[in-house]
């Protein structure tokens, strides 16, 4: 008996321990909308979203907007038509005839994290997934309702995307926007 409550409390440490070791390590981010800057193409981005609204520029870049959850995608390419910078945001709300399921999570998660943060979600969900934030600030003295948690992933190599901003409304605790770039393409 004494020799199974010892083993049952080994046990629970090595479990207990192991758990703390992941929770406190920081993830990194690589895919935003499910394409990756710095590796696909804006061919890429024009395929999966031709069920969106798409509102090309003239400058090569594209945008996709969501009307039955009032949300766009951005893609800011290169010359040679890598992605070099995905932006996720909340659009300007308007009326859009859309059935129930539209607005499912499920059907948001298309314009989320690789990790699963999605706009509208609790703020304290980017510390969750991500750790705490290199820098934290309200970018823009005019709209202080909006602050910035940025992320920095050139710890893990430069085959990843380099950077992550996430804006949350302060007011609403929700992400609003998510800015994922990389270093080069």
């Amino acid at each position: 008996m004494k020799y199974w409550l010892l083993a049952s409390a080994i046990a629970l440490s090595l479990l207990s321990g192991s758990a703390m070791e992941g929770a406190g390590k920081p993830a990194n981010e690589t895919n935003l909308g499910g394409l990756r800057p710095g590796k696909d193409t804006m061919r890429d981005a024009n395929h999966k979203f031709k069920g969106l609204i798409a509102n090309p520029s003239g400058n090569g870049d594209t945008w996709f907007e969501d009307p039955c959850n009032n949300q766009y995608i951005e893609f800011h390419g290169n010359a040679q038509g890598v992605i070099a910078t995905i932006v996720v945001g909340n659009g300007p709300r308007g009326v859009a005839d859309c059935v129930a399921r539209a607005y499912s999570r499920t059907v948001r998660s298309r314009l989320g994290s690789g990790r699963g943060l999605l706009l509208e979600d609790p703020c304290s969900s980017a510390a969750n997934i991500y750790g705490k934030p290199e820098s934290e600030r309200v970018d823009d003295p005019s709209n202080s309702d909006i602050k910035s948690l940025n992320y920095d992933f050139s710890r893990v190599g430069s085959k990843v995307p380099q950077v992550l901003q996430i804006q949350c409304s302060i007011s609403t605790n929700q992400v609003v926007k998510m800015t994922l770039s990389a270093s080069k393409t």
